[in-house]
């Protein structure tokens, strides 16, 4: 078991709302410690995450550790991203 990678998304599927805290911690619990698969991959052979959410997380995961633990937020500068829609605050149409 790749301990990092799955804690991470235990982590993801909770936060971004695949399953609770308490659903992942009596996972966790019954995850039979020579078991070899993933964690995602267990999570859904009981049926707590679908197969294309664990898609979804493994992508995610993916593009996390792609870009390094140092990289900085990839936040567009300031102008290029978008203000909203027109007539928004803060949009350039809001004064118009």
């Amino acid at each position: 078991m790749a301990i990092d990678r799955d804690h991470l998304l235990g982590s993801f599927a909770v936060q971004l709302g695949f399953l609770t805290r308490e659903a992942l911690v009596r996972a966790l619990d019954q995850f039979p410690l020579d078991d070899e698969r993933p964690l995602g991959e267990y999570l859904v052979a009981i049926g707590l995450l679908a197969p294309r959410d664990r898609e979804l997380l493994e992508d995610l995961l993916d593009l996390v550790s792609a870009r390094g633990p140092d990289s900085p937020p990839s936040t567009p500068p300031a102008s290029t991203r978008p203000s909203g829609p027109p007539g928004a605050p803060g949009s350039a149409s809001a004064g118009s």
